[in-house]
């Protein structure tokens, strides 16, 4: 390919907007964005045509094509600046260096669109200052888009000594994995040594292998893909190695393993030279602390350190021209590192950040029907036999990349070894959690609901965040990462990850892998569990203040019309759609009815959110009253008031004076795993996280429980001063009567509690709302007459039967349809349109769509009683 003698590109001869403005420089004009697309696009165009050349630039559309970068580059700079202050040979020289800036001209190209590029950190420092700088968005990373001083505090969590035992039980996991593979058969092996840490954003998987590596010789990588220059993120990249993987991403599936090969060839034996230079002597544990020193010396909060960094560039640099044997290398580094045998772990490998390895193959081919991933794995199970494990972290890239089903690889699986390792999850939350025993202020309600206590629960990234950026609203930075800053295909997927944290829910197994793998990847969801056999995976929302209230916030931004409209729509095309488990359907519905009334009280008491920096809105307390006549119709709110306890005993308060001064405090829904979660003791431990209870499935009596403070905002919370609303809810209307054991929750009798029954599948002239007062027993009444009080006399009860906007308040006429539809269909008696009419009633069963029992014992009885012998 040939370009113009001086090596400069001439694109001001284009149409007329260019050609008029370049009578005055271009250095000297504000930027249009606009006018510099369309100047490129020209210039490209002008190159196609330029005679004389052997091969003229540019012929493929959808690649750049041998020296068309280094001519791309030139074009740009001039477009930008009037004058390139590189020749293209020297826009070759750069390029050669900068593989992610090679990569970022193509992607540029295919899309012609040039204006972000510009903002590329390899770009010249005239075209950064020229160029307006974007507002900061967040990247795709565990820690990525946020801004300078949030990384410092990010950075300096690293630095912080660590807290828990995470690191020590993943290095125990793995080497329970390498014990094992001297007991199993060869089908039962691992077909390579290679372990995914899945988990969601901020959880401390970076943390965690940085830790591990001060006692396992680690060879730290983190390959994050460049982010725009507003950005920031930590770890900071090894841009060498990620340029390595980038330049290789098309290449067919044998030449990517053959370069794998290399590099790790590489990589080992120039680990092994400088130990040998550096560390002579020094074996385990006091050598892998030695060396991640010398590998972390001089990093910054955006930059590795240049000993890190000179290793890489040149490893790369050997790596693209020598080939050596990799076992060989593996072989010795293992030996160096740790001499003497056994069945640990001598070294890890981890790639942070490892998406860029996952991505789908844009153009397959026989040759090329594999991402780097796989083939990376591929290279791996060689190396089955040496005791170094390979580990990939990653928050955004695919699940199903880093934990295939087992159909992903071929029939060679079979050959040395045919299993996969688990997937590794086990990331601890509330590792800064202060227990109410020792806190130096025992919690009430009014510090359970300021910043500085939420951000104790939950993923370690609240914490970080909030000592080291308290003047940025936490709550902001909360909302973008929950809705991954609103860059997204579909919407939908922020929207139930935020109906997951605040109302929760569960996935139904196989037909949601899809769904949940990016809730996970991108919205904060976390994965529980993945299966051996990898075809699925279970995830939660687990108790996180700081993402409930940032869940509430998003659903009531402008776009959407809040909770109350976005909730039930939502959950019902979710239903729909076969994502969520359809077993739960009433209690799902309950949960949200209740999570719907919580913010409509707070609507009642404070007027429509309002974003207060750092300051909640739904993290709040809210009187008892004011949240249950929040629950249900107005008409039915004097009827609340005033009941009697199941019992009537004289001398018990009616429901609003017994709960005048109490408290029910629920930002968000959690799963209670036994029924000790239940009792005074757990309930208290909710109320100081502020989260309500989804009640264990086969759990008696009971399907959930909000905990009620009974004191002042200021009075300390305990299990002594803990009561609760306990609900069992129905889909169906119940053949028998219903009771709650409150002993289960309250097994003091001198304190109140309040049980709601709801029915909601019952329709017609069934449906409203009911208190419970039933005929005391023989017991009972005889303890009136003493001091001692049964159980249910201070139990107060209502049974609520329905689902329309008859029975709550806040479900509108045009919504109880989409109420009917997360509910599911109801028999054909219940949904039949006239079933409140007897007569049209009897002409349903005329048509035999059921058989009743009742019915045929008549009929018979009739028979016999006409018989003229009537047998016995």
């Amino acid at each position: 390919m040939t370009s113009p003698a001086d090596g400069t590109m001439d694109i001001d001869s284009g149409d007329n907007h260019t050609q008029h403005a370049s009578r005055e420089p271009k250095a000297e004009r504000p930027f249009d964005a606009t006018i510099f697309n369309s100047d490129v696009c020209n210039a490209i165009e002008e190159q196609m045509k330029v005679p004389g050349a052997q091969i003229s630039p540019f012929q493929d559309p959808e690649a750049l094509q041998n020296d068309d970068s280094a001519i791309l580059f030139n074009i740009i700079l001039k477009a930008c600046l009037g004058e390139s202050p590189m020749t293209v040979e020297m826009c070759k020289g750069v390029l050669l260096c900068c593989g992610d800036l090679k990569s970022a001209l193509n992607k540029a190209y295919v899309n012609k669109s040039f204006n972000d590029i510009l903002l590329h950190p390899n770009m010249p420092l005239q075209v950064l200052e020229r160029v307006p700088k974007k507002e900061p968005t967040i990247s795709p990373s565990s820690s990525g888009g946020i801004k300078d001083d949030q990384v410092l505090g990010v950075k300096a969590g690293f630095e912080r000594p660590y807290i828990g035992n995470a690191a020590k039980r993943f290095i125990r996991t793995l080497n329970r994995e390498r014990e094992a593979f001297g007991r199993n058969t060869a089908v039962n092996n691992p077909y390579n040594f290679a372990i995914s840490v899945v988990q969601s954003s901020g959880t401390g998987k970076s943390r965690m292998v940085q830790e591990a590596a001060k006692t396992v010789f680690t060879i730290p990588i983190n390959i994050r893909q460049e982010s725009k220059v507003a950005e920031r993120a930590y770890p900071p990249p090894d841009r060498s190695l990620r340029g390595f993987f980038e330049d290789r991403v098309n290449y067919d599936d044998d030449q990517q393993k053959a370069d794998y090969m290399v590099l790790l060839t590489v990589i080992f034996d120039k680990t092994q030279q400088i130990i040998r230079q550096l560390f002579r002597g020094s074996t385990g544990a006091a050598l892998a602390h030695q060396w991640a020193r010398y590998l972390g010396t001089d990093e910054t909060d955006i930059e590795v350190g240049k000993l890190r960094k000179d290793f890489y560039d040149d490893v790369v640099k050997t790596a693209t021209h020598v080939e050596l044997s990799l076992q060989t290398s593996c072989k010795r580094l293992v030996a160096t590192v740790q001499p003497v045998l056994d069945n640990t772990n001598t070294c890890f490998m981890y790639f942070d950040e490892a998406h860029l390895l996952t991505q789908e193959i844009e153009t397959p081919s026989e040759t090329h029907q594999r991402n780097p991933f796989h083939n990376l794995g591929n290279v791996l199970s060689k190396l089955v036999n040496y005791r170094i494990f390979f580990i990939f972290l990653s928050t955004n890239s695919s699940l199903k990349g880093f934990a295939p089903p087992a159909s992903y690889y071929t029939s060679q699986r079979s050959i040395d070894g045919s299993q996969l390792v688990a997937p590794y999850i086990e990331l601890p939350f509330d590792i800064n959690a202060v227990t109410p025993v020792d806190a130096e202020h025992p919690p009430t309600l009014e510090s359970a609901s300021k910043v500085g206590h939420m951000v104790q629960y939950g993923r370690a990234l609240w914490t970080s965040m909030w000592q080291t950026s308290q003047g940025d609203d936490i709550f902001r930075f909360a909302m973008d990462k929950i809705s991954a800053n609103g860059q997204v295909a579909d919407e939908n997927d922020s929207i139930d990850a935020c109906l997951g944290v605040r109302v929760g829910f569960t996935f139904d197994g196989k037909l949601s892998y899809s769904k949940e793998s990016k809730l996970v990847e991108s919205h904060m969801r976390v994965a529980t569990a993945i299966p051996k056999h990898q075809e699925f995976l279970h995830s939660t929302s687990p108790s996180e203040p700081i993402l409930a209230e940032a869940a509430g916030w998003f659903l009531s931004s402008e776009k959407f019309k809040g909770l109350a409209i976005e909730g039930p729509k939502a959950i019902a095309r979710a239903l729909e759609d076969g994502f969520l488990a359809r077993g739960e359907r009433g209690e799902l519905d309950w949960r949200l009815k209740l999570t719907i009334a919580h913010d409509e009280a707070l609507k009642k008491m404070n007027g429509p959110p309002k974003h207060l920096s750092n300051k909640p809105y739904f993290h709040v307390p809210i009187p008892f009253m004011t949240f249950l006549e929040a629950l249900f119709h107005k008409s039915h709110h004097k009827k609340i008031r005033e009941a009697t306890s199941i019992t009537g005993r004289d001398g018990i308060p009616r429901l609003a004076e017994a709960f005048r001064s109490s408290y029910v405090f629920f930002s968000h829904f959690a799963l209670a795993a036994d029924p000790e979660m239940l009792s005074p003791f757990g309930l208290a431990t909710a109320l100081v996280r502020g989260m309500a209870l989804q009640a264990r499935d086969g759990q008696a009596s009971i399907d959930a429980v909000i905990p009620v403070h009974i004191g002042k905002l200021t009075d300390r919370i305990s299990p002594e001063s803990t009561s609760a609303i306990n609900m069992q809810v129905k889909n169906r209307k119940s053949l028998a009567r219903v009771s709650i054991d409150r002993s289960i929750t309250v097994p003091n009798f001198k304190k109140p509690v309040l049980s709601i029954i709801v029915e909601l599948g019952v329709t017609g002239k069934h449906e409203g709302l009911s208190v419970t007062k039933t005929k005391p027993s023989s017991r009972e009444t005889r303890s009136k007459t003493s001091a001692e009080l049964g159980p249910n006399d201070y139990h107060y009860e209502i049974v609520a039967r329905g689902c329309s906007s008859k029975l709550f308040g806040f479900i509108t006429d045009d919504l109880e349809a989409t109420y009917r539809a997360i509910l599911g269909a109801g028999t054909f008696l219940e949904d039949f349109a006239r079933c409140d009419e007897p007569d049209n009633v009897e002409g349903l069963w005329e048509m035999k769509p059921a058989f009743q029992g009742a019915d045929q014992e008549k009929e018979w009885v009739k028979a016999k009683a006409k018989a003229p012998n009537p047998t016995t």
